[in-house]
């Protein structure tokens, strides 16, 4: 892969937190790191994982390993112990 524009739109296909979620990831943040210091100036990520409930969880890891990798803070879903009610 090689960077052509100073914009990175990534599109992150997970699997339910497996374990090759956090492996693709922090490559994703090395990779994010390398680019930043050769010219990259905006990121924007989407997360997909089709039927999934563990989106939020993988959204708050991608986030760690980026501000560990990268020093860059995105903000991330935050998680409620117990769910309101409707009525």
């Amino acid at each position: 892969m090689r960077m052509t524009s100073d914009t990175l739109i990534l599109r992150f296909g997970g699997y339910d937190l497996d374990p090759s979620d956090e492996v693709r990831l922090a490559q994703w943040a090395d990779r994010i790191h390398y680019w930043m210091e050769n010219g990259l100036n905006h990121v924007h990520i989407w997360m997909h994982q089709f039927k999934s409930i563990k989106t939020p969880e993988t959204c708050i890891l991608f986030g760690k390993l980026l501000e560990e990798r990268t020093g860059i803070t995105v903000k991330v879903p935050s998680m409620v112990q117990e769910q309101g009610s409707l009525f």
